[in-house]
This record gives C-alpha cells, structure tokens and sequence, in this order.
C-alpha cells in the first residue's frame, strides 16, 4: 500500500503552483457566508489538520468560536448544536467515518454545511450537496492519489482554505521554514540532530498560528510508526508537560513559530535541560502565511525521521488488524421518524428541555397530525424563495419535478399563490414552467404583498408609479447606506437593502430598523429573507394575497407554506394562519408553524416531500403528514 513518501515530496512545489491557480471564488463567498455563526471542522486522519486549520482561520477573522474535532467527536453533539456551521475536510470523500458524520450533520440541519474535498463527485460531496445549505468545493488531484500519508492532498486541501479566507498572499514558491538546533554550537548542529532523530519521544511545541503544522506533524509521525508524539501549546507545556521530559530524557522537542511566536520559542528553548535534543522550526513570515513554510518543514522532518529507522512513512506497511478497525462502521444509527425529528427542530429553536414542555410537543404533534389528516384544501399559497427553489438557484429555471407537482395542483382545479419579495423575475419563471391555459388559477403577491396579480398580467408589477410617501421618509433616512457596503434597490412598493460585506442577516435587519427608528421614520415596517432586508409599508403584508384567493374563491381553506416564520422573517405573517407548515426554520411554540419534512430535507425539496403526500379528489385535496 501507498508509494515512495520521497517521491510524494517531489510533487508538493508543484502541487502547491496548482493550488494557487486554483479558483476558488465560490469557496471565498460561501465561507464569507460563514461569518456569523460558530464553527465545527472535521477531519479524519491527515484531513485533521486541515480542519485544525480552518477553525484557526475561522476565529481569527471572524471572532467565531470554531473547533476542529473527529468525526466520531462531532457525531456526539451535532444534533443538539444551535445556529452553527460546520465545515468538512476529506481527500478522498468517501471513507466510513466522514460518510458518517456528513450524514449526521445534515439530519441535524445545520445553519451551513461546507465542504472540501480533494476528488472530484465522491459520495461526501453528494451528501453535502443533496443538502440545500451544503456546499462543496472539490477538485482533483494534479498529483494523483495520495500514498499511505496525506501530502499532496492535505497542501491543496490547506492552501484552498487558506485562499477562500481571504489569505491571498501566499508565498509563490513551497520552501521549507529555517531549522536550527536549540542552545548549541553550530559545529554541534549536525549530532544534537542525530540524537533528536533517534529518541523514543518527542513533543512538538506550537503557539496559536503554528498550531496545525504541529498537528500534522504529530499525525504523520504516529500514523507512520516512527515516533511517539505529545502536541501543547507553549504555555500549557509549562503547566505541567514539562516534567515528562525530567523522568524520561529519552524524549527531543521541536518547536514550530510563526514570526510572532518566535521569541516565545526561544525561550522555552533556552530553559530546556542540555541533555534534551531540540529544534527550532521558525518561518519569518506573519500570521498564517506562515503555515506554508512550517508545513513545507514538516514533510521534510516526517522524512528525516523515516531514515532513521529505515521506515518509508509513504510505505509503512498497514498490519491486517488495522486494516479491519478502519473499516468498522461507528455510525450505524436508525433513521429518525418524523415526529422525533419535528420535536426536535421545536427544542433546539427553544432550547428547552423539560419534561412539562416535552409532553406539551408531543400533544401538540398528535393535533397537528390530525388536523391535517382531516382538512380539506381549495388552494395552496408559497413562498418563493426558498420554498419553491432554494437559494443558491433564486434565480434559475424552476425545477422539472416542482414545477409538475404545482401543474398537479393547478391542473386539479386548485388555486395557487406566490408570496414573494420580488418582482417581475418570478412571474417569468412561472410563466416558464406553469402551462398557459392554468394561468389564470395562478396569482402572485409581489414585494411582500405590496401588488397582487395574476400570473398571465405582464403589466405587474409595475414600477412607474409615484413612491408612498412613507417609503420616500424611509429612502432619506437610509441614504447614508449607499455610503456604506449597502446595495438599496427601490421600487415604489419596496426598498430592498442587501450587505455587500460579511455580515448576518439578522444583524443587517438591526441596523436598518435602527436607522428608522432613529430617524423617526413612520408607517413602514422591516422584514428579513435569508439574503436580504425589505422595507415595505405598514400594511404591506403576504396575507394579501391570502385575501385576494379567498376573494375569488370565497369558503376556501388555503395551505400556506414558507421557510422563514420567525419574526422578522417575511414569511411570519403568511405562516400565522391555522394550516400553514415551514420548509425550513420554526420556533419553539407547540402552536406556531411545524416543519414536518424528514430530517435534513429543507427549502424546495421539503415543499416537494410536503406535495407528494397530498391527495387531490373533485373538489379538495389533502395533505397526510406525520409518517415516513
């Protein structure tokens, strides 16, 4: 198993050439994307380091808690985690334990799911993928396969994340940082070397930027069998670890600096027995530009100590019972039904857990099961964005599979309604997919309820008419944005703020309600979709256009169904009345809106799960929820 780990090493200056040219816009934006949640990075093995990298990366630039663990580790609480993200690391995508977790994390419905994978289509990336927050960059090696250690797929997989958080700046060339003995004379250099190489222990020594490169070199040197490894920090190997080296002297350390850690370094060094082989690995460069130098040091060091004990660390040679504890499925778990699921979206939106309010759930599901069950509906109202496409499509074609579930309905005799916060782009998606003799069954509500016509009106809305003086209030308050990375769109029915920067949303609704309310604006209200803010009137509200069916359907029950009910979303009002579901987020109410989709299924292909469990008849259709 594996190849030469020298000739592995060959390949890393143009490996990493190739990762530099590597595009990786779509990863910048997406981890950009990341910036207001926490962050758990996971990787098995080599990849390990690289997720130890990322949550590096992710609290220096965005103040985020992040923390890098296993598979097995994650899998513990990923289900109860609220608001967060995680990010995976895979070389090849498709081993027990990241086919695991990528499973687990998506039935926990994370804020975001990110991956990073170092082959093209593996099955991670399907995972990742089939989930509508799941993102995955992935590429194929220049190099290959790796051999028995990650190098090559842990250099790309390390300098693309290292890209998408924005540090550009890279060295253009793979060297090694300098390497120097501790507290010795250089004509010595060459023996205390030797002795390091030889002993049965080591421990690596790292500060806050070096941290990953001592990972990975603990990682290459154990997995290999070349040496046991103990990994701290400066300071926490002054509480204590120190004294390892007292009662075993058959130990070496090395310690690996960034520019800034250096000094710190030195000193640890200075005070280190004389008896003790050392070696300092320092880069001159900055902050995490430093961990190409370190990490071009420590392939290097992993191959030193390979020589030494005539061990390849390409080629170890894996015994059989490793090769059986690899393959061992620790993720074996049923999948959860529905109701467990439903329950638990409404705890973790609480983030209460006693028992009088577990049993509160579990009547209020057996209700909504059952209203359901017997209802019968004449009409059915959705959001757009993010229930009938997700997203990342907004603005494509509508799917082939939605847009036959909603001829079904419209075919059946049904009435259907869009509620949207835009405009004209979503009456030509409609009109693309929904056959032309049911257009007029089809209604839209536009900008949030501020127009409502029908799907065939290509007059509407309109945006030639005179600007309600209100929304003119609003639109000098919030000048001051265009100064700022704000984008305001108007309309006379709307204002649409989107952020240009790195900031939550929920964050930019607060800015912006506070802007008015500092300007005293009257008479318009602040709604938030997951990509942007609106302003709209007061009295603009989807439910409009629950009037407007009710009007030329009079005695008709709707079915409404959005993803953001959570106040101040946009769907908040729609998704108040007595039959209406979420695709996507809900509060911890035993009353409000329940999202009844099978864990991990959100967005559009939530919608598509709740349309084939209806049942159309004559002159009604119903809906069964509440089972697999």
């Amino acid at each position: 198993m594996g190849r030469p780990y020298k000739s592995e090493l060959q390949k890393l200056p143009r490996t990493y050439l190739w990762a530099l040219s590597l595009d990786c816009a779509a990863l910048k934006e997406k981890i950009n994307e990341l910036a207001s949640y926490p962050l758990v990075t996971i990787g098995s093995g080599g990849s390990q380091s690289t997720a130890t990298l990322v949550a590096d990366l992710h609290q220096s630039k965005f103040g985020q808690v992040a923390r890098a663990d296993t598979p097995l580790g994650a899998w513990s609480y990923a289900k109860i985690l609220k608001r967060s993200a995680f990010f995976i690391v895979s070389a090849g995508g498709k081993n027990p334990d990241i086919l695991g977790i990528a499973k687990a994390v998506v039935e926990s419905e994370p804020a975001s799911l990110v991956a990073v994978c170092a082959t093209r289509n593996s099955p991670l990336a399907r995972i990742v993928r089939g989930f509508s927050r799941g993102f995955c960059f992935d590429f194929d090696l220049l190099s290959g396969k790796d051999g028995f250690l990650a190098t090559n797929s842990l250099l790309a997989l390390s300098v693309s994340a290292l890209r998408g958080y924005g540090f550009d700046d890279l060295p253009q060339s793979f060297e090694a940082a300098p390497q120097q003995a501790g507290r010795i004379e250089k004509k010595r250099q060459l023996r205390q070397h030797s002795n390091l190489l030889n002993v049965r222990h080591l421990i690596a020594l790292h500060g806050a930027q070096s941290k990953s490169a001592a990972f990975d070199l603990e990682s290459k040197l154990v997995e290999a069998g070349l040496v046991s490894v103990l990994v701290a920090d400066y300071r926490n190997f002054a509480h204590g670890r120190h004294h390892w080296l007292a009662k075993n002297p058959d130990s070496a350390v090395v310690a690996l600096a960034s520019k800034e850690e250096t000094l710190l370094a030195e000193r640890t060094l200075e005070l280190l027995p004389r008896g003790i082989p050392s070696l300092l690995i320092a880069s001159p460069a900055s902050a995490y530009a430093s961990w190409v130098g370190l990490q071009s040091a420590v392939f290097d060091l992993v191959g030193k100590f390979g020589d030494a004990r005539k061990i390849d660390p390409g080629r170890p040679g894996v015994p059989e019972f490793g090769r059986r504890i690899y393959h061992l499925n620790a993720f074996r778990h049923s999948k959860a039904d529905l109701k467990s699921t439903a329950i638990a979206r409404k705890k973790k939106a609480r983030g209460q857990t006693d028992t009088e309010y577990l049993r509160q759930l579990d009547i209020a599901f057996l209700k909504v099961c059952e209203k359901y069950r017997k209802a019968k509906f004449h009409g059915l109202i959705l959001d757009y964005d993010g229930t009938v496409c997700d997203h990342v499509n907004r603005f494509g074609t509508i799917p082939s599979a939605m847009s036959d579930a909603l001829n079904r309905i419209v075919k059946a005799g049904f009435l259907l309604g869009i509620a949207t916060g835009r405009g004209k782009s979503v009456r030509q998606a409609l009109q693309a997919v929904i056959s032309k003799n049911l257009w007029q069954r089809v209604e839209i509500g536009y900008y949030n309820g501020g127009v409502i016509a029908g799907l065939g009106d290509d007059t509407q809305p309109t945006t030639n008419c005179s600007i309600a003086p209100h929304l003119q209030t609003a639109i000098d308050a919030l000048d001051e944005f265009t100064q700022y990375p704000f984008e305001l769109s108007i309309r006379p029915q709307q204002i649409t703020v989107e952020a240009r920067v790195t900031i939550g949303i929920q964050e930019l609704w607060s800015r912006v309600a506070q802007r008015l309310e500092e300007a005293g604006v009257n008479g318009v209200k602040v709604v938030a979709s997951t990509r942007s803010v609106d302003v709209v009137a007061e009295g603009t509200s989807k439910l409009a256009l629950v009037r407007s069916l009710g009007e030329a359907r009079p005695n008709s029950r709707f079915l409404c169904i959005g993803d953001r009910p959570c106040w101040p979303g946009n769907d908040a009002q729609l998704l108040s009345q007595e039959f209406s579901l979420s695709v996507d987020e809900v509060d911890g109410s035993p009353s409000s809106a329940w999202n009844l989709a099978p864990a991990g299924v959100l967005g559009a292909a939530a919608l598509q799960f709740y349309l084939s469990k209806t049942i159309t008849r004559s002159n009604h259709f119903s809906i069964r929820l509440g089972h697999n």
